[in-house]
């Protein structure tokens, strides 16, 4: 049995969805991932993690992440 294929979300998509969560007016991540249709938090937590770092980071493809990784780990020290 197949799988069902990777979605691709769009940049803006992304900014929204981090946006909303830190609000705090969606709740936790389960349900904001529920309302947006998300298949794990884990993609949510991630944007949100991107965001915050600098939202220009939702704007690369996810198979990219070596570059934010660095960038964060930059950041921290």
């Amino acid at each position: 049995m197949a799988g069902k294929p990777n979605n691709k979300y769009s940049p803006e998509f992304k900014k929204e969805a981090a946006e909303k969560y830190l609000s705090g007016k969606y709740g936790g991540y389960d349900v904001l991932t529920r309302e947006l249709g998300l298949r794990s938090s884990f993609q949510l937590k991630t944007w949100v993690r991107k965001y915050l770092l600098d939202p220009e980071l939702l704007d690369q493809d996810g198979r990219r992440e070596k570059r934010w990784r660095s960038k964060r780990k930059a950041k921290e020290s």
